[in-house]
């Protein structure tokens, strides 16, 4: 079959318009271009800053994927050493299971900075305004003492202060009363401690807020202690070198008391320099996990804890971010010292394996509890302002029970 070929006389007639429907384009795109021209002098500033939003959120985008690959690649490889650190006990440095938080986002954009543009530590040194950065003095000392402390009872911290050597020990004071300056000023150490004042604020806010591993990094131990402790037996630097001797993470020393809230912590005179675990004449109703588990074994109570520096950072970040008392914190912390002993001592470096876990009670250095109401001065109905809060905590505890149950049974 041929192809069509059009008549000679349709293609004269196609040659025809094409001068009419090329001046018909022309009109369309003239018309076109007022109609964009008009739209773009109303509209321009919006749409330029439309597309500028555009290119904003695309940045912002592209940066939190990098960050979640980091994350990614971060969390695998923890879990890769964790996994090696149980199968070769020993294996790995004293580092390598650090899970660096740097690599998980940074700041809260998750903008992430190159090393070396940034000092990834600090301290709780005070800093001079003028002269060389690098001339300012250090503390050189080996611990943080940290106390929570009320307004009205200023001997009392007087009394614990003067127990720890201004040379080996920076003092942290938590306020949750206003001081009266007048009244605290009068003691010689009160402007060279640190102070930091938050109204009816607990000693677990304070510390997840003001304590954080990066600031406390250069301490060796860090006292988180209640101020209603009697030291007149108590020997800060015997107890460290206790703490050293023995390897202990997270420790305290025991209450020359007789009413304890967990027999645990009762000084055991007599025997060894500390125990790890209650006495076998204590009954069974102290336990209520069994006598293998915190508070009968491993533990270490919220009121007077003493933490290594390590420890410290796996226990700061079990701190609850929306959580104030701390109860139920002690049940689990014990976990912090077994995750560091598993990575860092080769199996059977440290002997018994009760002293291998690194938590214990130390009964040659030992304090009394003096009681008193904490947290309620100043309230007139005391027997009820008590009651409000032992209820909070008490729910709380739950609701840290809840979001730890999950996650125990993968780290015991």
């Amino acid at each position: 079959m041929a192809p069509y070929k059009p008549s000679a006389a349709l293609t004269t007639r196609l040659a025809r318009l094409q001068p009419a429907f090329r001046k018909a384009l022309h009109w369309i795109i003239f018309v076109a271009g007022l109609v964009a021209g008009y739209l773009a002098g109303r509209y321009g500033r919006g749409v330029d800053r439309m597309l500028a939003d555009c290119a904003q959120q695309r940045t912002l985008l592209y940066a939190k994927l990098r960050v979640l690959r980091a994350q990614r690649t971060a969390l695998v490889d923890f879990r890769r050493r964790e996994i090696a650190s149980r199968q070769h006990p020993g294996s790995l440095q004293n580092d390598d299971l650090s899970l660096d938080v740097n690599s998980l986002g940074g700041g809260s954009l998750g903008w992430s900075l190159p090393p070396g543009v940034w000092e990834p530590t600090s301290d709780l040194t005070r800093k001079g305004l003028d002269g060389n950065p690098y001339e300012d003095t250090e503390f050189r000392g080996c611990c943080l003492l940290t106390l929570t402390v009320g307004g009205s009872n200023p001997r009392r911290v007087d009394d614990m202060i003067a127990r720890f050597p201004e040379k080996e020990f920076q003092v942290l004071l938590f306020h949750y009363e206003t001081p009266n300056a007048n009244e605290w000023r009068e003691y010689p150490w009160f402007t060279r401690v640190l102070h930091v004042t938050a109204e009816k604020q607990t000693k677990w806010w304070f510390a997840k807020r003001f304590l954080h591993p990066a600031i406390v990094s250069t301490f060796e131990y860090i006292f988180v202690w209640d101020e209603d402790l009697g030291l007149e037996q108590f020997n800060p630097m015997s107890f460290i070198s206790i703490l050293r001797r023995n390897s202990l993470l997270i420790a305290q020393p025991a209450l020359n008391n007789t009413d304890v809230h967990w027999s645990i912590t009762r000084r055991m005179p007599g025997q060894a320099e500390m125990h790890v675990e209650r006495s076998p004449d204590e009954t069974r109703e102290d336990c209520p996990k069994g006598v293998e588990d915190p508070p009968c074994r491993e533990y270490v109570e919220i009121m007077a804890p003493v933490l290594a520096g390590h420890a410290w950072e796996c226990v700061w970040a079990m701190i609850q971010n929306d959580l104030v008392h701390g109860w139920g914190l002690d049940i689990h912390w014990h976990q912090c010292a077994r995750q560091l002993l598993w990575a860092h001592e080769p199996a059977g470096a440290l002997g018994d394996d009760t002293v291998r876990r690194g938590v214990g009670v130390v009964d040659t250095q030992f304090i009394e509890h003096l009681g008193g109401q904490t947290l309620v001065f100043g309230i007139d109905n005391q027997e009820q302002a008590r009651a409000s809060l032992d209820e909070r905590r008490y729910q709380e505890w739950e609701v840290f029970e809840a979001r730890w149950g999950s996650w125990e049974p993968i780290l015991s």
